[in-house]
């Protein structure tokens, strides 16, 4: 057909190449999320095991031709200059699907770029083995793939990954920011207590705004929750909020005030613009409290505030 119709031909070419596309990036996805499913690119494992344990994979039982091993042997006939699928896909790079893989969901702005690019290079460098090895010229089950990498893993105490030591710092620096967040909120919860029980007219001022506020909730069962938390306080600044102190255990008595002061904090949070007598208390009040806290504070943690 080639030679008498070459036009024929080079559709059939053209053909060829837009299924080994599909089928190739189809394959990529279901290798791929094989492959983090062991834990693959946690690790940095060398590549002459990398090698040998994916040979392993395809040799541990007998497998069927993948459609990818007959397109690309189509492929060879009609594209000279064709070498492997993963150089072919390369050249095609402008084809790739725009969700092809998700690399690293919900990274921080910050840690995006090295996070993504750290997990990327590990792929590619994968799936260039994965040819080397020949698993794209069979067929192998998810599960084979799956238990054979989790086989090489265990084989020896590989140290963590680029990618891994990223997103290890990455969540801690998250936890930080987080118990960060929960101090600033139990600080200015503490705050609020604090002047509302010298100030019985600001008491009566914030109250209702408060409960208001915790009526906001999306969720009515949280909302309703809430509200039952901070009851006692609203309804007398001296409360201590705790039931029964004879049932309840001082870690449990340190919780529940630690969650009333939270949610205070977050309304301070909130309604500090919003709340005229909220935000005088903080002009006229808050730095002076800070500075006199038996818990040692960080100043930038309430610059906003206090700016």
């Amino acid at each position: 057909m080639t030679d008498k119709d070459p036009t024929a031909a080079l559709h059939l070419q053209l053909e060829v190449e837009d299924e080994l596309c599909r089928i190739y990036w189809k394959e990529r996805r279901r290798i791929l999320t094989a492959a983090h499913k062991a834990r693959w690119f946690e690790r940095r494992v060398l590549k002459a095991d990398m090698l040998v344990g994916m040979r392993s994979i395809v040799a541990a039982r007998d497998r069927s031709p993948s459609r990818l091993a007959r397109l690309s042997n189509q492929l060879k006939n009609h594209h000279s200059e064709f070498t492997t699928i993963t150089a072919f896909m390369a050249s095609r790079s402008s084809d790739s699907p725009a969700t092809d893989w998700p690399s690293d969901a919900n990274v921080s702005p910050s840690n995006d770029g090295r996070i993504t690019q750290a997990l990327q290079k590990s792929e590619t460098r994968f799936m260039k083995l994965v040819e080397k090895a020949g698993w794209l010229k069979v067929h192998i089950p998810t599960r084979d793939i799956i238990t054979g990498l989790t086989a090489v893993l265990a084989f020896e105490p590989y140290p963590a990954s680029t990618w891994s030591q990223l997103k290890q710092k990455r969540n801690r620096r998250a936890a930080r920011s987080r118990g960060n967040d929960v101090r600033r909120k139990v600080l200015l919860g503490g705050f609020v207590v604090a002047q509302c029980r010298y100030k019985p007219d600001l008491h009566q001022a914030v109250a209702s705004d408060i409960k208001d506020y915790l009526s906001e909730h999306p969720r009515p069962h949280i909302a309703e929750r809430n509200i039952a938390a901070l009851a006692g306080f609203l309804a007398d600044p001296h409360d201590g909020g705790v039931s029964d102190k004879n049932q309840d255990t001082a870690p449990d008595q340190a919780r529940a005030r630690n969650h009333r002061q939270i949610l205070l904090g977050t309304w301070v949070l909130a309604r500090k613009d919003d709340n005229l007598a909220i935000a005088k208390l903080i002009e006229e009040e808050l730095e002076g409290f800070l500075a006199e806290s038996p818990v040692k504070v960080s100043p930038a943690m309430f610059q906003d505030l206090l700016n």
